[in-house]
């Protein structure tokens, strides 16, 4: 029941209603939703919520109502009479499904609704009626609460509130976009529904009365469409109230904007049309959070009204951790040599996360330094820099009632799939400074109650508790859970005769989400002693689980390149020349040293008669580049008296494979009993064989560059190897 003091456009409303099971907290059920609206309009406007779980009409009749047998009997502390004693203007009557879950017929039902509305009448007080909600249940359960519907719209007219159409799906069930998952009560969206219901019922007109002056109220300021590391289009809302007399002046309403950084103020006005006696209006400032800030936020009304005092918002702070930035650095090494590509955001808390693609594509490593080695070609990584954390964070909230205050209590989280739990809060009920201890267990606490064996420490949490039904978090090590994992939690208080609160509402009562359950527990007197079952958790279970890639926010992706310096020289073929003839080798390299088999230093060296001989001259060059990558080249320049060159007797000749890191060189088109002679660049002899087989073993060879020199007859060739 919903009770409203008329003073100002309302102060004290009671509802008997849902107890406020389904959604994700108790601020999206429908009451506390409709209570802030009442409170913005004028935030001396009372909402208490008289609901428990599992309540029937009969429970709520008035206290001199004779329960027939068989039927619950009046709850005093909760029912019509204790409502009408603190003097209501009006009360809403939200009974959903339980009388027709216990059978209840539409006669006795409707009887009950009307003795209800009637006491009210009696004493000037109008009550509102909602009709039943949809119930996926049996069919003729489900005939029952459609039939109460229908008597409910017909009976109370006006006063009937409709909390039926669009949550019914197919079969009178409820439609699975607002169910919360037991197809009894609604998630936050069917709650949502049922909010703008009672608002559109105007019921704060109606049985109000508003001051005889002029009075604006700045009720409340919030934030949209802000996040971790900010938006470009947050919204600062400001809400006011009129709670006196019509006005047809406009008015004027300030932001105030302090940068904590700098300390700079800035005002910023906005002029506003004239707000009806009882009426609300928002007013909304739009600013760029994107980047890094902190701001102190208020608004405050300028008019002349009477009242001053509730003319100004409280503070609010408005803090973006901004959106990150990425640079980049590149690499270039040598062939097969090692490497690192960098990439860094602008917070030391940023992650980089590296990607084999543009878009899409594999998480190859993580971390600001990407090291590689061995690198034989260039190759180019994608590095993101992400802000927040690389999970998800969620909660499964149980529920706010609690009916039992004993010292501790059990209960079991069933894990659907991998996750950690990270903390835990607790409905407190014994105040002052208090020490709650944290025990678990793998596997249930069911057989567990009385024994400490198989309990593992959990954690010590000092709290203090301001008031009875507090919640208060307590924070242990965290604790993973694999899929299918149970995990025994006891929480107990080390004062035994300190008392935390729970729910005992007869019988077990689970909660679940996808990827979280808490099962129906136990209450345990001080350390082990007397236990008491079922009964159900009242507070809210913290964890995180998942890979969230992007976390909070993330910049977009570059390309770097480690470049692998392929540098690459020919001297041009062997040769032969006449004895009167020379040729110059090499050119030159921008940032290179030369090494040639002359001793000689320079790009290009001129070859001739005068520093060479009659035959053939093997001549080597080792050039070392800017980066200190080595690369080798050789020729042969053969002087002669005849132009034709003795190489035509090898026009078939292969060797294999060349480059050669396999250990095994393979030879082909030569004769047999041809002499094999392989030098190094300095001629000297490391092998010399006869061929009588198509493969050399060249494996006491090390890297580098050689010269394989055949002998056949009268004529011989020499070819370039390198060994990797």
């Amino acid at each position: 029941m919903c009770k409203i003091n008329s003073n100002s456009c309302g102060s004290n409303w009671f509802f008997n209603c849902c107890a406020g099971s389904g959604p994700s907290s108790s601020d999206s059920t429908w009451v506390n939703r409709y209570r802030k609206y009442l409170q913005n309009i004028n935030p001396a406007n009372q909402v208490t919520n008289l609901a428990v779980g599992g309540t029937t009409t009969y429970h709520i009749m008035p206290s001199w109502f004779l329960t027939p047998t068989g039927k619950p009997a009046v709850t005093p502390a909760k029912n019509v009479t204790m409502a009408l004693s603190l003097n209501p203007d009006a009360i809403i009557v939200n009974m959903p499904s339980n009388d027709g879950a216990n059978g209840f017929d539409v006669n006795e039902q409707m009887s009950n609704f009307i003795t209800l509305y009637n006491e009210a009448d009696t004493a000037g007080v109008q009550m509102w009626v909602c009709t039943t909600q949809p119930k996926n249940t049996n069919t003729a359960k489900k005939i029952i609460q459609t039939e109460v519907r229908d008597s409910i719209f017909n009976y109370f007219g006006n006063y009937a509130i409709d909390f039926w159409t669009t949550i019914v799906g197919t079969n009178n069930d409820i439609d699975t976009l607002y169910d919360s998952g037991d197809g009894t009560h609604l998630n936050n969206a069917g709650h949502r529904i049922l909010y703008n219901r009672v608002v559109s019922e105007d019921i704060v007109n109606l049985v109000s009365d508003t001051l005889q002056y002029l009075d604006y109220v700045l009720n409340d300021i919030y934030f949209e469409n802000i996040s971790a590391c900010g938006d470009s289009n947050t919204s600062i809302n400001a809400v006011i109230g009129n709670i006196g007399t019509n006005n047809s002046s406009n008015l004027s309403l300030n932001f105030e904007i302090k940068d904590n950084a700098t300390g700079i103020f800035s005002i910023i006005p906005f002029s506003i049309s004239a707000i009806n006696s009882c009426s609300i209006d928002t007013v909304s400032l739009v600013v760029n959070t994107y980047n890094s800030i902190d701001f102190s936020v208020r608004s405050y009304i300028v008019s002349s009204d009477t009242i001053k005092s509730n003319d100004t918002s409280q503070n609010k702070k408005i803090v973006t951790l901004g959106h990150p930035l990425i640079s980049v650095q590149n690499d270039t090494i040598c062939r097969g040599g090692v490497g690192m590509l960098m990439a860094q955001g602008n917070s030391i808390n940023d992650t980089v996360i590296w990607y084999d693609s543009l878009v899409g594509g594999q998480i190859i490593g993580y971390g600001n330094n990407f090291n590689l080695s061995n690198v034989l070609t260039s190759i180019t990584y994608y590095p993101e820099v992400v802000r927040g954390d690389l999970f998800y964070s969620n909660s499964l909230f149980t529920t706010s009632n609690a009916s039992t205050n004993w010292n501790g209590f059990m209960f079991d989280i069933v894990a659907n799939d991998t996750l950690t739990i990270d903390s835990i809060q607790i409905n407190m009920n014994s105040v002052g400074a208090q020490t709650v201890i944290g025990l678990n267990r793998m596997g249930s606490h069911i057989g567990h109650e009385s024994s400490n064996i198989g309990w593992v420490p959990w954690g010590t949490e000092n709290i203090t508790v301001a008031n009875p039904g507090d919640f208060k978090t307590v924070i242990f090590s965290p604790v993973t859970l694999n899929s299918n994992d149970t995990l025994g939690v006891y929480l107990y208080l080390q004062t035994s005769s300190s008392y935390l609160s729970y729910q005992n509402s007869g019988g077990a009562q689970n909660v679940s989400n996808s990827t979280i359950q808490v099962l129906s527990g136990t209450g345990i007197s001080h350390t082990y002693g007397t236990s008491y079952s079922p009964r159900n958790f009242s507070g809210e279970v913290f964890y995180h689980y998942g890979f969230r890639p992007q976390g909070d926010c993330v910049s977009p992706r570059l390309a770097v390149e480690m470049v692998v310096s392929n540098s690459n020289y020919s001297l041009g073929n062997d040769t032969s020349l006449a004895l009167n003839q020379s040729i110059t080798l090499g050119s030159p390299i921008s940032g290179a040293t030369y090494l040639w088999s002359n001793s000689a230093t320079t790009s290009q060296i001129n070859v001739d008669t005068s520093n060479s001989s009659l035959g053939s001259n093997t001549i080597w060059v080792q050039i070392t580049d800017g980066l200190g990558c080595v690369f080798y080249d050789t020729i042969i320049v053969t002087f002669s008296n005849v132009s034709s060159i003795l190489e035509s007797d090898f026009s078939s000749l292969k060797i294999y494979p060349n480059p050669n890191n396999s250990g095994f060189l393979n030879v082909m088109g030569i004769e047999k009993g041809t002499l094999i002679v392989i030098r190094d660049v300095n001629g000297k002899i490391l092998i010399s064989e006869l061929f009588n087989n198509e493969t050399i073993d060249v494996t006491v060879i090390s890297k580098g560059l050689y010269l394989v020199s055949f002998y056949q007859k009268k004529s011989s060739i020499t070819k370039k190897l390198i060994v990797e």
